[in-house]
């Protein structure tokens, strides 16, 4: 894509150079054969600027965090596997052109809203309040959540135990939502705090006992736990346990999310195709070996 914007570049500027050749009288056989390659060039130009005038840009949103999904590197740079499979998925899609925005996390849907993006990708997964607003593409990641307590805590080991516990949820996330259903179908009563700090005070916060458990992805809790070595330990919900608290939905899977217009409609189905293709192609392998040491977080 930028290949094909360069190209423009170049003939705009050969063209301009030959027409500048025009006013000098020299013999008519030079001047014809600066007519032809003047010709020839403004032809090629006029291609070049209708290719380049169909690549349309689009507005990515994402958070940069939790690891490893994304974050900011040593180099201040966002990266991580949701970051590497965006730029895989507009590599295969020479139509688009990729604008990566880093933003508060609850700032990707309401910028979907606003149409200020097009669409966001931050480990993002299906409810059915989202569904009602944003198209979701194919899933590119199937994950695994884990309950995070303090290590020093034997009483909670199973859903039943988070009755009438606290918690902390990044503000915007899925997992309040469905935290605050689960109060609603079932009266838990589990107390819920929200904050906008980043995963790792989160976690000190909970092991320092500013709140009785976390629930959250396995993956996020091994690489902060790798980095800060919390006196903390985890549980995996029984399937009937899981079933119970999202009420059947499968809570795992995640999505590219984009708002539900044509325009939306279009670009989801373009992002499918190259999911696709990257599945096919061993793309989505390679990244979940690189980020989480393993292919099976790719969905079948």
């Amino acid at each position: 894509m930028k290949n094909r914007k360069f190209a423009a570049l170049v003939l705009t500027t050969l063209a301009l150079g030959t027409l500048a050749g025009c006013g000098k009288k020299d013999q008519p056989e030079q001047n014809q054969t600066q007519a032809e390659q003047s010709a020839t060039e403004s032809t090629e130009k006029a291609d070049a600027s209708s290719e380049a005038a169909e690549v349309k840009t689009i507005r990515v949103a994402n958070a940069a965090m939790p690891k490893p999904y994304s974050y900011l590197g040593d180099d201040g740079e966002v990266t991580g596997y949701d970051i590497d499979v965006i730029k895989a998925v507009f590599d295969y899609l020479p139509e688009y052109d990729m604008e990566l925005t880093v933003t508060e996390f609850p700032s990707i849907l309401a910028g979907i809203d606003s149409g200020r993006y097009d669409i966001g990708i931050n480990c993002l997964k299906y409810t059915a309040e989202r569904a009602e607003k944003y198209l979701f593409s194919d899933p590119y990641l199937d994950d695994f959540s884990v309950v995070v307590v303090p290590e020093s805590n034997t009483d909670i080991n199973s859903l039943a135990d988070l009755n009438g516990k606290s918690t902390i949820e990044v503000t915007g996330t899925v997992g309040g939502e469905r935290m605050e259903d689960y109060n609603k179908r079932t009266g838990a009563g589990i107390e819920i705090n929200y904050s906008d700090a980043d995963y790792s005070v989160l976690l000190q916060e909970l092991n320092d006992g500013k709140y009785d458990f976390m629930y959250l992805n396995r993956l996020t809790y091994e690489k902060y736990n790798e980095e800060f070595h919390y006196n903390l330990r985890t549980f995996e919900l029984t399937d009937e346990e899981k079933n119970t608290y999202t009420d059947s939905v499968d809570t795992e899977l995640t999505y590219i999310m984009a708002s539900k217009t044509d325009d939306g409609q279009k670009l989801i189905s373009r992002v499918n195709d190259a999911i696709a293709a990257l599945k096919e192609n061993g793309t989505l392998d390679q990244l979940a070996e690189k980020y989480f040491g393993s292919t099976e977080y790719v969905p079948e």
